[in-house]
Parts: C-alpha cells; sequence; structure tokens
C-alpha cells in the first residue's frame, strides 16, 4: 500500500495479563506489506459481521492515512482490521500494510476484541457482553476488572455476567487483577489476613494490608473498613487515635482538571440545556487542586471524620457508577 522500501518481519508479542507493564512499554515494530489475496478474513468479535457503510467510508481514505492491519503470522487470520482489508479489496489494492502478532485461539481474541474498542468502529454492547462471555469461559482466573479492560465493559457489568452465568467454569481460588498480580477469592482467609495485618499495624495503609494479605487493594479497603466499623462477625480492631497535627500520611487525590472542565462548559450541547448545565456545576465544585483538599481536610474536625467519609464514599461510588453507564451507553 505505502511505497519505498520495508524492513523485516518482526512479530510483535500478544500483551499479556501477566505482564502488563512490560508489554506497553514494547514498541510496535515496523509495518510489512502482505498481499490481500492471503489474508483469512474470519473470527470476528461482531456478531453482525462486516458493516458495509464504513466498508465504503474507508474505501474513500487515504490508505496512507490508515493504521496497519493486526495479522497472525502463522495462519494470516486478521487479528484486527477487516474492514480496512475489504475496504482495500474494494479499491483493488494488491498489498496492505500489516504487523505480525503471535499468540493461541484465545489469546488472539482478546488482542482483536482490545483492539477493536480502541481504535475504528466501536463495538456494538452485544458484542462487548457476548466477547466478556467467552473471556470468562476462557479466563475464569481473571477478575472483573481485568476482563472489563479488555472488552470495554464495567467491572460491576462482568461481575454481572458471571453470577448470571452458571454454565460458566468454575473459577479457581485466585484471580490475575489488571497490574498481572495473583489475589486469592477466599474471604474467611482474607478477613483473618487482614484482621492479623490490623491488629499488628493498626494505622497501616490500605496498600500495606493488600500486600501483606495477598489481596487486591479494593478488597483490602473493604474488609479493613469492616473490621474496624464491626461489620462482621468477628471483633472489630480499634482504629488508632489521630493527632489533629499529624501529617498526612500520602498525598491528597488530584481532582479534576480545571481546562477540561472549561473545555466541556464551551460545549453548546451541554451549556445550553438545564441538565447540562447542572452537569457542569457539579464538576466545576470539584475541580480543586491538591492544596484545595489540603485545605479540606483540615477542616474536617476529628469528631466529623467518619461522616464526612462516608459521605465522601458515596459520592465516589456515584460517580463509578455514573462513569461506568455513560462508559456503557
Amino acid at each position: 500500500m505505502n511505497g519505498g522500501p520495508r524492513t523485516s518481519v518482526r512479530e510483535l508479542r500478544i500483551l499479556q495479563p501477566t505482564e502488563p507493564a512490560v508489554a506497553e512499554r514494547q514498541d510496535p515494530p515496523p509495518p510489512v506489506s502482505v498481499p490481500v489475496s492471503l489474508l483469512d478474513l474470519t473470527g470476528s468479535p461482531r456478531l453482525n459481521g462486516i458493516d458495509h457503510r464504513h466498508v465504503e467510508l474507508l474505501r474513500e481514505a487515504d490508505p496512507h492515512a490508515l493504521p496497519p492491519v493486526l495479522v497472525h503470522r502463522p495462519t494470516m487470520r486478521v487479528v484486527d482490521g477487516v474492514h480496512r482489508v475489504h475496504a482495500a479489496l474494494l479499491r483493488g489494492d494488491p498489498m496492505i500494510d500489516a504487523i505480525f502478532v503471535e499468540g493461541d485461539d484465545d489469546e488472539l481474541f482478546v488482542r482483536s476484541v482490545r483492539e477493536n474498542i480502541g481504535h475504528g468502529l466501536p463495538l456494538s454492547l452485544a458484542d462487548r457482553q457476548a466477547a466478556a462471555l467467552r473471556m470468562l469461559a476462557v479466563r475464569p482466573d481473571w477478575s472483573d476488572r481485568m476482563i472489563a479492560r479488555n472488552v470495554g465493559l464495567s467491572p460491576r457489568t462482568v461481575g454481572a455476567l458471571r453470577r448470571r452465568h452458571d454454565d460458566a467454569p468454575a473459577a479457581p481460588g485466585h484471580r490475575v487483577g489488571l497490574d498481572g498480580r495473583v489475589y486469592r477469592l477466599d474471604t474467611g482467609h482474607a478477613r483473618e489476613a487482614v484482621r492479623q495485618a490490623l491488629a499488628r499495624n493498626p494505622s497501616a495503609s490500605v496498600r500495606e494490608i493488600a500486600r501483606s494479605a495477598g489481596i487486591s487493594v479494593g478488597h483490602a479497603h473493604t474488609l479493613r473498613r469492616e473490621l474496624l466499623g464491626g461489620g462482621d462477625t468477628g471483633t472489630p480492631v480499634a482504629a488508632p487515635p489521630r493527632s489533629a497535627a499529624a501529617p498526612l500520611a500520602r498525598p491528597v487525590g488530584q481532582g479534576i482538571p480545571v481546562a477540561l472542565v472549561r473545555t466541556l462548559a464551551a460545549d453548546p450541547s451541554i451549556k445550553l440545556t438545564d441538565r447540562g448545565r447542572d452537569l457542569l456545576r457539579l464538576l466545576a465544585t470539584q475541580a480543586l487542586g491538591p492544596g484545595d483538599w489540603s485545605d479540606l481536610l483540615a477542616a474536617v474536625p476529628s469528631h466529623r471524620a467518619e461522616a464526612v467519609i462516608t459521605l465522601a464514599d458515596g459520592l465516589a461510588t456515584a460517580w463509578r457508577q455514573f462513569a461506568d453507564e455513560l462508559r456503557e451507553r
């Protein structure tokens, strides 16, 4: 498709869930030209097949501006870019730029879904849910967040799919998280491990507790809150007293970038509707810098800290659900 000399073919190792940080740092190899006639176009994650209107749009686009397709070299199956290949066929292009990838069928499916939610014609909600079900079948040890990240759904939706489908394989006693670490699912063991960690160091951070107990940070946060608040059947661990003058153990959240709020406020489709203005007002009240958050922390008296924590946790959950529903709309 593109002119000029080509470098030798190199393979791009598929992103492995146990090596996210390493894989993301790898630079993709330069593309090579491959004959369009040799490509296998089967195995797409799209339930309804090819979108012919999208193919027509790609046919009129500058081929040099389109990203290379991803191809499994042993089988020549297109992992990402089926619509681009169909557009090349309509134009009569004999060659197309490609990057070679490797992996088994399940790895290639994961890669295909992840690429299709990242650019080009988005996968439909039905496509993404079907992809999540397949991943639950072949990767029952992956956490809800791991699968959600790969299919473009919320962790809450993946969890509901996991519970709803009884024919899915039983999950092992652990899950692989987004960070590639393996976390135990034994709630009783995890609760006792957190209890012991708090008994040893009542002021330990959630991350320290998670690392000590071998569980995720989110799970550690939930168990720590239950144990300190007496929300379980065991003996609650007393929370350590906090001095009003004690320095913060870790930095405060960064808040919402002011520039991003200003960009939204300039959008007529938002600022000219009543509900849109309501949204902008809510976002503007939270567009704070690190120093502002520190000032707010200092303004909370110790005897009202738990009440503010409860409200802040509730608001954070509400915003998270709002973001999840927006993502799936």
